[in-house]
């Protein structure tokens, strides 16, 4: 069963849906609006990169969940790798000298965005100038995201908890790696309706 899949089964979605309202009224640990992020704000154009090495393709993902749509939609023409662990909190996660190495040297990076790593910003945004950078919970249009007035200036960016949303940030995926890999284009969408119709299953089944 796929990481999203055992993180949203039956007994954990209420208790996930709490947690995803805690988070939200706990405000996050919001970042201050000065500081620089790159790509984590919806409208924001990333530079356009193409991939002209050889499969598989590396990339590196900031999170479990997000590793985990990236290794099935990009199937056998990407080589896919998290840098946090499960229970890890990714607000307060800070890149080790490991993690640079493994950023630098990946072909694309994936990351939630909305100021979910905020303790990556800068490193995250120094990636975007050399290599594809993609916040896939961009995908998820401005209007449909949780918000708090109260508490944060942000919205929630813990949009895997509703599986539709996770969807769109699947799309986000499958978009990106169709115009960095061009040649591969058609087995990239294959794999996205194979496993996006997995989710959907999922979120009739929640």
């Amino acid at each position: 069963m796929n990481y999203l899949r055992n993180y949203l089964n039956k007994r954990q979605f209420l208790g996930a849906m709490s947690a995803a309202f805690l988070l939200v009224v706990a405000g996050c640990n919001a970042p201050d609006k000065s500081e620089n992020h790159a790509g984590h704000d919806h409208g924001e154009t990333a530079p356009h990169f193409t991939y002209k090495g050889s499969s598989p393709i590396k990339a590196v993902s900031t999170t479990g969940m997000i590793h985990d749509l990236v290794k099935n939609i990009g199937g056998t023409h990407v080589q896919s790798e998290a840098l946090m662990g499960a229970g890890v909190d990714p607000h307060l996660y800070k890149a080790t000298p490991g993690d640079i190495r493994k950023l630098s040297n990946a072909d694309i990076v994936f990351y939630n965005g909305l100021h979910l790593e905020g303790k990556m910003a800068d490193v995250l945004a120094k990636m975007s100038e050399r290599k594809p950078s993609i916040a896939v919970a961009t995908g998820v249009p401005k209007e449909e995201l949780l918000t708090s007035d109260s508490t944060t200036a942000y919205p929630d960016p813990h949009v895997w908890f509703d599986v539709q949303k996770w969807i769109k940030a699947g799309e986000a995926v499958r978009k990106s790696l169709k115009e960095f890999d061009p040649a591969h284009a058609g087995d990239y969408d294959k794999n996205a309706e194979a496993y996006l119709k997995q989710l959907r299953e999922l979120d009739a089944y929640a």
